[in-house]
């Protein structure tokens, strides 16, 4: 893995090497070499956008692109940079210090000076900051922006900065339609002008065993019984303390029934201490920490539930949809986009723990209809949350950009792939 910052925070600043130029085979079409395309994201830990990116270089926008990441911080999970080394994409890191750090700034506009990407690709709030900010100080190439929260910036004029840096945007870029509601107002633009582009996953490594109880021990998982499991990153936005009171509710009245939670991150002990002192033992509710296993917990689970306040497009419905579960979810933003109520799974208002305890004591009871939507979860999610499909939205956000700033006689890919 390529690395961009040295001891003293300095960014490298030849450039990468460039693969060979693509020559199509299409007799009339121009030689073209990749259009480069610079990703800025804070951090490249095991999250939800890190995750897309990751999944966006491997399953591809073709010959046509060349991707790096400049990154933040180098805080990252070690999966993610070794699918990035796989993927052949090199990773800058640019050592930026907490708060508003200048020297970070120009280093950022200097590698995209240097490197001369034809797009900028920003991804969450602090990428789409400084990496909108460093563009125009920068080569002023084009700018593709994530959003994946409905929050503006915390900085004062919060919606007007927004508005300022869109300004300067190509291709505003949103996972879900609740969030392109909220942006477009945010930005005082029409819901068009926002391109929605809804999450994908590698639909093949996800799949459902019957239980097995050897497996289940080697997982950590109860050797028989219902498994419950929830799937998410140990913060405040998924609600974990709901997720304990539904959990210590339901195995109340059903003993056979265990809570799984799969997470790390700042809560964790906090969450261990509360299932603790609630009597919720290892029978009621297991903890495990973050996992790396994740597909092979699902495949062994018998129903999935999330007690978020607040997502995006959540991969770990996803995942769970892939691996023939039935969901039960609060209904909040993308999570209502993904699950069709009483079709793919149920649906409760946030913070409706009496609306959850009953959704899953109703699958528990009933098995073979949670079972025919968890079928019906797979079917939706091959059909409709694929990588393919993410990564040919955004290869057609790519083109749409180079298309709003190309330069007089610059071939520009397609967005099947080839130049025209």
């Amino acid at each position: 893995m390529e690395e961009g910052g040295d001891r003293l925070g300095r960014c490298r600043t030849e450039r990468p090497r460039l693969r060979d130029p693509i020559v199509t085979a299409r007799a009339g079409h121009h030689r073209c070499r990749p259009q480069r395309v610079l990703h800025t994201i804070g951090q490249l830990t095991h999250g939800g956008a890190e995750l897309q990116l990751l999944g966006l270089l491997r399953h591809g926008t073709g010959d046509a692109f060349q991707h790096v990441v400049a990154c933040f911080w180098r805080a990252a999970d070690e999966g993610i940079l070794a699918g990035l080394k796989e993927a052949r994409c090199p990773v800058f890191f640019l050592d930026k210090r907490r708060g508003v750090d200048l020297g970070f700034v120009f280093r950022l506009a200097s590698l995209i000076r240097s490197w001369r990407p034809d797009v900028v690709h920003t991804w969450l709030q602090s990428g789409g900051l400084w990496g909108r900010i460093a563009a125009r100080l920068g080569s002023n190439p084009p700018v593709v922006s994530s959003f994946r929260g409905e929050e503006a910036h915390r900085w004062p004029g919060g919606k007007y900065l927004d508005r300022l840096l869109a300004a300067h945007t190509a291709e505003c870029v949103v996972n879900s339609r609740r969030l392109q509601t909220v942006l477009a107002e945010r930005l005082n633009r029409d819901e068009s002008e926002i391109r929605l582009i809804p999450n994908g996953l590698e639909v093949s490594r996800f799949r459902r065993e019957p239980p097995d109880a050897g497996v289940r021990r080697r997982l950590g998982l109860p050797e028989a019984g219902c498994v419950v499991t929830m799937v998410a990153t140990m913060r405040p936005v998924k609600n974990w303390p709901l997720f304990l009171e539904v959990a210590g509710r339901v195995t109340a009245q059903r003993p056979d029934v265990t809570f799984v939670a799969a997470g790390g991150g700042p809560l964790l002990e906090e969450m261990k201490g509360r299932a603790a002192s609630a009597g919720l033992g290892p029978d009621r509710v297991r903890m495990l920490g973050k996992r790396n296993d994740v597909p092979d917990i699902l495949a062994q689970s018998d129903l999935f539930v999330l007690t978020s306040d607040f997502e995006g497009m959540p991969n770990a419905i996803l995942e769970a949809m892939a691996s023939r579960l039935c969901v039960v979810a609060t209904r909040c933003s993308g999570t209502e986009e993904v699950v069709v109520d009483g079709e793919t799974g149920f649906l409760a208002d946030v913070g409706d723990a009496d609306g959850l305890v009953r959704h899953v004591l109703h699958c528990v009871d009933n098995p073979n209809q949670a079972e025919a939507l968890g079928a019906e979860a797979r079917r939706r999610a091959v059909r409709d949350f694929s990588f393919e499909k993410m990564a040919d939205g955004h290869r057609r956000a790519y083109c749409r950009a180079l298309s709003s700033r190309r330069a007089s006689g610059a071939a520009v890919p397609s967005p099947t792939g080839d130049s025209r």
